[in-house]
């Protein structure tokens, strides 16, 4: 791997490496090599690598480098020990305070993964302390937080208690940070691992019993148990699409410190949903250093086809841009990651379904809701005054107050909360919806054109162009399908008339080429993969000869392909017509 990157980059991954000591003969042909040495040491940062090529490159004398670039480093590397020292110190005034405070709090990352996995806090680079604490407690840590001196950074409009309840319609924050300005001390504290899109609940106390002790200057401190830290750390490099080598360094450094049980680890990362994350954590480690990893998860990562697509694009994106850091990673290229790792249909659906009904804080300052709106209006206490909603069912007219519902014949019936996506559905206005269906619907348009776009400048369709193909087509059906499914069906009956009932027919007749297609591109896919033109293609192979109905196929795919995008462009076209006339014009949206 990383075979066409630059030397300087190459240099960054051999350090990262658990035995790049000993491979001193290798290290020095590569460090010949490098031409740009200011390069060298920014990626080194950028990489969270800079203590391993510190030690690569300062502490031995079996590698020839420049003096002054020896200086450069063994003076950023003095200043970076003394801030990791201090931190260590201040995570454990920090556990001994919450232990005081009786509120349980796990340290993650940072010094007391260093010390684990390293044997040295400051042989891991980091800048701030994490944790992972119980949602329920959140008012509680941040009180204790803040009597050491440290401020809540709010980004969100929410309060505390109602992330910790989870009662708004707005999707809340799965993570805290606190700045002390005294020091400038930075700490994040977790309840939930993963992206916004795929977040990942391992259960607090589970976490919690299972804690490993590690040593801080003659102190205890209880951190995440190898296994525990192993499923989190692959899981957040999956979430942040592999975008350092430090991560991959993290990984390989606790496989190689640690008596990992393996059986316990499959079983906790296929509970999180975190299986295929896994195996690409794997992958890399196998791929990148010198760890050995169990031979029979690392056949499964060499077999998956997903782990090995992306491996291949990590390697393209380090290769072409190896100082980027990883939060300018796209924001498409981490929703990628979280699609093609998803291990189950309903991991996938909760996706989905979290995009369409569940707003951001983002969304929420582009199109604030009404006043209030954002809480939950069905639960006791959550406001003086709360809102009510009305809705029209068959029934009649009901309206929900606080503490009770009062039924169309007058009789109180009793408490019953509603579920997240009915009270989302019905505290935000039908305009929104509409406006965030037609947006996603014609945000699946690019997905398609440019999934398109590689079948044909694709001279002949290999394995790995193929699923570069439908990693942009998959987004896209599913982007135009669940406001299909969740918002527009549901309606129908509601909205029915001539327009209504001719968008419906063009958008049925749409799905139905589609899976009119589908009927000749599995068999297409079948004759081809038996043939294994995917894996070994030939240009000169003349398809209808691999089957006798190879000609009727290739026909029901153009002749499906062509009809689903003429009456999905019907459909489209309509749609935004209905919309513009009947929320835009009509509402004054």
């Amino acid at each position: 791997m990383l075979r066409s990157a630059s030397p300087e980059l190459r240099v960054v991954a051999a350090a990262a490496g658990t035995h790049a000591r000993e491979r001193s003969g290798t290290i020095e042909s590569l460090v010949g090599s490098v031409s740009d040495w200011e390069a060298l040491c920014d990626i080194a940062w950028t990489h969270s690598v800079e203590p391993h090529l510190h030690r690569l490159l300062v502490s031995g004398d079996d590698v020839s480098v420049p003096s002054w670039v020896r200086d450069r480093l063994d003076d950023d590397h003095r200043a970076a020990v003394r801030e990791r020292l201090y931190l260590a110190t201040e995570l454990a005034r920090i556990v001994e305070a919450f232990e005081r405070a009786a509120v349980p709090i796990v340290p993650f990352k940072g010094p007391a993964l260093a010390q684990m996995a390293y044997g040295d806090v400051t042989a891991r680079q980091y800048g701030d302390l994490d944790f992972v604490v119980r949602r329920a407690d959140l008012p509680a840590v941040v009180e204790t937080f803040e009597t050491m001196g440290y401020a809540l950074e709010r980004n969100w409009s929410m309060s505390v208690e109602e992330i910790r309840d989870d009662t708004s319609v707005i999707r809340p924050p799965s993570e805290f940070s606190f700045h002390r300005a005294s020091d400038g001390t930075s700490v994040e504290v977790r309840w939930l691992f993963g992206s916004k899109h795929r977040p990942v609940d391992y259960g607090f106390e589970s976490l919690w019993a299972r804690r490993h002790p590690v040593s801080l200057f003659g102190e205890t401190v209880r951190t995440l148990s190898p296994e525990d830290s192993l499923v989190a750390l692959v899981r957040h490099g999956a979430k942040h699409a592999w975008g350092r080598l430090g991560w991959v360094s993290d990984v390989a450094r606790l496989v190689h410190s640690c008596a990992v049980d393996w059986g316990v680890t499959l079983d906790r990362a296929r509970d999180a949903g975190a299986e295929r994350d896994l195996l690409l954590g794997l992958r890399l480690v196998a791929e990148l250093t010198d760890v050995e990893v169990p031979a029979s998860l690392l056949g499964r990562a060499r077999a998956s086809r997903r782990v090995d697509w992306l491996c291949g694009r990590i390697e393209r994106r380090l290769a072409a841009n190896p100082a980027m850091p990883c939060y300018e990673v796209s924001v498409h290229e981490r929703f990628l990651f979280d699609l093609l790792l998803c291990t189950d249909a309903s991991t996938l659906a909760r996706m989905s379904l979290g995009l369409a009904f569940r707003p951001t804080e983002g969304d929420y300052e582009w199109r604030p809701l009404p006043d209030d709106s954002t809480r939950c209006t069905t639960c006791p206490g959550r406001s003086a005054s709360p809102p009510t909603w009305d809705a029209n069912s068959a029934a009649g007219r009901r309206t929900a107050r606080r503490g009770d519902d009062v039924l169309p014949d007058g009789e109180v019936g009793p408490f019953t909360p509603l579920p997240s996506l009915a009270r989302s559905i019905a505290m935000v206005s039908e305009s929104t919806y509409a406006t965030v269906a037609a947006l996603l619907v014609t945000s699946s348009l690019p997905f398609y054109l440019y999934g398109a776009k590689i079948m044909i400048d694709a001279e002949t369709v290999t394995w790995n162009v193929l699923v570069h193909h439908l990693s942009y087509i998959f987004p896209g059906l599913v982007l135009n399908t669940v406001p299909v499914v969740t918002w527009m069906i549901p309606r129908l009956l509601q909205q029915l008339n001539g327009l209504s009932a001719l968008h419906a027919i063009l958008g049925l007749q749409a799905y139905a080429m589609l899976v009119f297609a589908l009927t000749g591109i599995v068999r297409i896919f079948q004759a081809k993969h038996q043939a294994n033109l995917y894996r070994d293609p030939d240009p000169d192979v003349d398809l209808d000869e691999l089957h006798e109905n190879m000609s009727a196929w290739r026909g029901r795919l153009r002749v499906g392909v062509f009809g689903y995008v003429l009456f999905w462009f019907g459909a489209w076209l309509l749609g935004l017509y209905r919309f513009a006339t009947g929320y835009v014009l009509g509402s004054g949206l």
